[in-house]
């Protein structure tokens, strides 16, 4: 497996200091797991079309697909990134490419697809609530999801009015006010389970953990730390 980890998780760590990650979950999954070289200096480039940049996301797409291609034997291994967004752009990158066709998964995908079939049943957790991102949904991934949760909980909660949750990139650091109005409805839902219960709180990026667990005032983890 080749692993992209993403700038959101190498910016932003986890809240627990000896969270396991990624590549520490993959290889207890049983997996041989790689980086691109030059690991360190590359990017997606959603935060450069974000902004505004689209030359600087195209050069910024084209130097992690280059490197992807080479430390995926041309293709012939998957790859798997922490976030869904990442995912998601990394995706839309090789579609541009078909030159060099590249299978890119996130984290629940791959380990729907690939992990879950191929190992026995985990020793399961009690509630799992979950905050399906925007690009996860968009991509069809939120089975995926729910199946990996439901193989690692008991129950798993997916709040009804679960929506974007406005951090859109940096707005959540930018306008904070844009990221609790978006997540009012989804938090009241999250606290009326806490209220009742002790759970564990789930996401695939990053950001959307951190605009989450300032909603709820608890603390939202990736799923990765689910499947740990």
């Amino acid at each position: 497996v080749v692993v992209f980890p993403s700038c959101l998780t190498r910016v932003f760590g986890p809240a627990a200091a000896d969270a396991a990650g990624v590549c520490d979950v993959l290889s207890a999954g049983g997996f041989a797991v790689r980086e691109p070289a030059g690991m360190a200096g590359l990017c997606c480039g959603m935060p450069f079309a974000s902004k505004g940049f689209p030359e600087a996301a195209r050069q910024a797409g084209a130097r992690a697909l280059n490197a992807l291609w080479q430390a995926s034997q041309e293709g012939r291994v998957v790859i798997v990134t922490d976030a869904s967004p990442c995912a998601g752009t990394l995706q839309e990158h090789a579609r541009n490419a078909p030159s060099r066709p590249l299978r890119i998964l996130d984290f629940p995908s791959f380990w729907a697809t690939e992990a879950l079939p191929r190992r026995p049943p985990a020793r399961r957790k009690g509630v799992a609530v979950v905050h399906p991102t925007c690009t996860l949904v968009k991509n069809g991934g939120l089975t995926d999801l729910l199946t990996v949760a439901r193989a690692c909980a008991e129950e798993v909660v997916l709040p009804a009015s679960a929506e974007c949750c406005g951090f859109a990139g940096d707005k959540g650091f930018l306008t904070p006010e844009l990221t609790e109005a978006a997540t009012r409805r989804e938090a009241a839902e999250v606290a009326a389970v806490l209220a009742l219960r002790d759970a564990g709180l789930y996401s695939t990026c990053r950001t959307c953990e951190i605009g989450m667990t300032r909603a709820v005032g608890r603390p939202y983890q990736s799923l990765v730390q689910l499947v740990a």
